[in-house]
């Protein structure tokens, strides 16, 4: 029998994100595949583990506290990880910022 989460469509997009962050992580330039990598990853799984535990929740009001959770880490990413832009390095910094 599945946890009610798993029948969501929410959190099996949530795994495909997870999936995505990896892919666009292994991508980025050497010297970002540690930290840029390992926040990308942790956020993206943040969002699905958010999900899950929100699911299980015993009343709305702590759900939509883990759901919230769940779109800031999202929120967290996107500025991160958009695939139309070149990931931020220390080297595309404007000067007064670096």
């Amino acid at each position: 029998m599945p946890f009610k989460f798993e029948r969501l469509e929410v959190w099996q997009l949530a795994l495909d994100y997870v999936d995505l962050m990896y892919r666009i992580s292994e991508e980025l330039p050497p010297k970002e595949q540690y930290n840029l990598a390992s926040q990308l990853i942790r956020a993206a799984t943040s969002i699905a583990l958010n999900i899950a535990e929100g699911s299980t929740s015993q009343s709305d009001a702590e759900q939509n506290r883990f759901l919230g959770m769940a779109v800031r880490s999202l929120y967290g990413n996107s500025g991160l990880s958009a695939s139309d832009q070149p990931p931020l390095s220390h080297s595309s910094r404007p000067a007064d910022q670096g």
